[in-house]
């Protein structure tokens, strides 16, 4: 398969499938750097209270079940 067949059937799928593409090849990307490797793992070994909850997020735009009409 050439690349512009390659990228003509990228262009035809849905949006999500895109997104299921896009997250493959980040992933292969680093796949083969340990050096990305260890700061993805870094990245992910964060401690919780570094991360926003949904509630929180919720809070924050307004968005909670309490704040609708």
């Amino acid at each position: 398969m050439s690349f512009e067949a390659l990228k003509q059937e990228l262009a035809a799928l849905p949006p999500q499938e895109r997104r299921r593409v896009q997250a493959f090849l980040v992933a292969l990307e680093g796949s083969g750097d340990p050096a990305h490797r260890r700061k993805l793992a870094a990245k992910i070994d964060k401690k919780a209270e570094d991360f926003a909850t949904l509630k929180g997020m919720d809070r924050r735009l307004g968005t909670s079940p309490g704040d609708k009409p």
